[in-house]
């Protein structure tokens, strides 16, 4: 069997369920090591650590805070002295606290910002500093349609951060060319626990009528698109749109 990521390390942050969850199977499914990162969510990152051992992948939980630059810093080198390297790092960890503009405070906006967006950059950076000198890496970044085109006002600071993850992408992908790649997932509608209200029929019939493809993403469509990313192409700088399915790039 033709395993497109064997022996590659890959590290996904937020990876204790939803879209992370998916993505750290699909990558051990082809055969990479894979870091799972997880803040509270211990109990499911062992779930998703016993998936992973049970196809006979190596596999390794690492708890961190990454809106906390010293525990980013310690976690990646809990992985390279495992290890020996990284060669995939992907910013997935994310918040999305549902609150009109009116109803948010300081210390809200700020986790949000920190999780979602702090993350990105200093765990980018971390990481980038040990692809440097292996001389090649890849970067993904799990951003969010919201991040593109405004859907209500629940969660300006979430869409806020998601853009300033896309705008990261591009300056990234500029400033570590052409040793490592970098490229953003914007998903739209995700089926995880980020979007509980489309259990409500209604909400999701609505939804899904302007979804071309009639349907909301699961967290595998956007864990196979990661792959393609990673085993399929050279492209760095790009934005990939997917939603229910279908796929596009902000250049589309």
């Amino acid at each position: 069997m033709d395993l497109k990521l064997e022996n590659k390390v890959a590290l996904i942050t937020g990876a204790s369920k939803g879209i992370g969850k998916a993505i750290a199977l699909v990558f051990a499914e082809q055969g990479a090591k894979v870091a799972v990162n997880y803040h509270n969510s211990e109990k499911q990152a062992k779930g998703v650590e016993q998936q992973i051992k049970a196809m006979g992948r190596e596999v390794c939980l690492v708890q961190a805070d990454v809106s906390n630059a010293e525990e980013i810093e310690s976690m990646i080198q809990k992985i390279v002295n495992k290890y020996g390297r990284i060669d995939i790092l992907v910013n997935n960890a994310g918040i999305f606290p549902r609150k009109a503009f009116l109803e948010y405070d300081s210390q809200t906006f700020d986790k949000v910002l920190g999780t979602n967006l702090k993350s990105m950059f200093f765990c980018s950076q971390a990481v980038a500093k040990q692809m440097l000198n292996q001389e090649n890496g890849l970067i993904i970044n799990i951003a969010s349609d919201a991040g593109i085109t405004p859907k209500n006002n629940k969660g300006i600071p979430y869409g806020l951060s998601k853009s300033g993850m896309i705008y990261l992408s591009k300056c990234l992908s500029l400033t570590l060319a052409p040793k490592i790649r970098v490229n953003c997932i914007a998903p739209g509608y995700t089926e995880t626990d980020m979007t509980l209200y489309l259990k409500d029929s209604e909400i999701r019939k609505e939804i899904e009528a302007k979804i071309p493809s009639g349907r909301v993403n699961q967290p595998k469509d956007i864990a196979d698109l990661a792959l393609s990313i990673v085993s399929d192409y050279q492209d760095t700088g790009k934005t990939y749109t997917i939603c229910g399915g279908d796929i596009r790039t902000l250049e589309d």
